[in-house]
C-alpha cells in the first residue's frame, strides 16, 4: 500500500436515519473492512482505541471501522430513543464506505453480538465474525447506585472502568429512560456461506453453551477461544485479525 493510501485513527461522522454516527477508522482507504461493535454503555473509544492504534501502526489489507453505537459515545440518540437491534444505521455507515469486497465482525456483548449477526444475515461478503463475550449483558440500570454502583458492576462481570470508560457508563446511562431489559437467549440467524465464526471469552466470562449450541445447529460450529491469565479478549481479537487479514498477500494485495 502506498502512504497515501493508509488512513491514521481518525473520527469521522456521517448522518443516517435523520440523526449523527460518530466513527473511528483506521488503515486503509480501500479494499476489505473490518467493523468493530462495543457493548452496551462504553463507545468505540474505550472498547477499540488500544486495539485502533496497533492496527494503524503498520501497512494494512484492510480498514478498520469503530462507530458509536446511538447513544453512546459522540453519536446522539435519535428521535425516540436508541433502538437496540436497529442494523440500519450500519448499512448506511456501511453503504458510505464505498465497494467492500470483503466484511469481518466483532462484537462485544451481548447487543452487540444480536447486532453483528442480523447484520451478517444479508451480507453475503461477510468472511469472518468474531464474537467478545457475548453473553456479557448491558449493565441493570434499576439496581445500580450511581458511579460507584455501575465501577463495582463491571469489576464483577467484566473489568475495572477506566475514567474514559466511566464517563461512558454514566453518560449513557444519563440517556436511559428505563431499566435495560434482560433477553434470554441470542437468536442466531442464517449466515452467508463461508462464514467462520469464533467466540472469545476472558477468564472471568462464562461460556454461553447455548449460542455455540444454535451456532452448530444453523452450521457454523463456532471456534472457541478462552484467554488465559492477564489475557483479554482484546488480545485474542488482535490475534484472529492479524492471523486471518493480516499479512501482506491479503485479499486486497492485487489493489496495490
Amino acid at each position: 500500500a502506498t502512504p497515501s493510501s493508509l488512513r491514521p485513527v481518525g473520527r469521522q461522522f456521517m448522518e443516517a436515519d435523520g440523526s449523527w454516527i460518530s466513527y473511528l477508522q483506521a488503515g486503509r482507504s480501500s479494499g476489505s473492512v473490518i467493523l468493530l461493535l462495543h457493548r452496551s454503555s462504553l463507545s468505540a473509544e474505550t472498547e477499540y482505541g488500544a486495539i485502533l492504534s496497533q492496527l494503524s501502526g503498520s501497512p494494512q489489507t484492510f480498514r478498520v471501522i469503530a462507530p458509536d453505537r446511538p447513544c453512546h459515545g459522540f453519536s446522539p440518540c435519535p428521535e425516540g430513543g436508541e433502538v437496540v437491534n436497529s442494523t440500519s444505521w450500519l448499512r448506511a455507515l456501511l453503504a458510505s464506505q464505498g465497494k467492500v469486497k470483503r466484511l469481518a465482525l466483532a462484537a462485544a456483548g451481548k447487543d452487540a453480538a444480536e447486532q453483528a449477526l442480523a447484520l451478517a444475515r444479508r451480507r453475503p461478503e461477510v468472511s469472518h465474525i468474531w464474537l467478545l463475550a457475548p453473553n456479557m449483558p448491558a449493565p441493570d440500570l434499576s439496581s445500580q447506585g450511581g458511579a460507584a454502583g455501575m465501577r463495582a458492576w463491571f469489576e464483577q462481570h467484566h473489568a475495572a472502568l477506566s475514567p474514559l470508560g466511566a464517563a461512558d457508563v454514566m453518560r449513557w446511562a444519563a440517556t436511559r429512560t428505563q431499566p435495560v431489559a434482560s433477553s434470554s437467549g441470542i437468536g442466531v440467524p442464517k449466515l452467508p456461506k463461508g462464514c467462520k465464526v469464533a467466540i472469545l471469552y476472558s477468564e472471568k466470562d462464562k461460556e454461553d453453551e447455548e449460542l455455540a449450541a444454535a451456532l452448530q445447529e444453523a452450521g457454523r460450529k463456532p471456534k472457541v477461544r478462552n484467554m488465559g491469565m492477564g489475557e483479554t479478549v482484546l488480545d485474542g481479537l488482535l490475534e484472529e485479525v492479524q492471523s486471518v487479514m493480516g499479512d501482506s498477500d491479503g485479499p486486497d494485495a492485487d489493489d496495490e
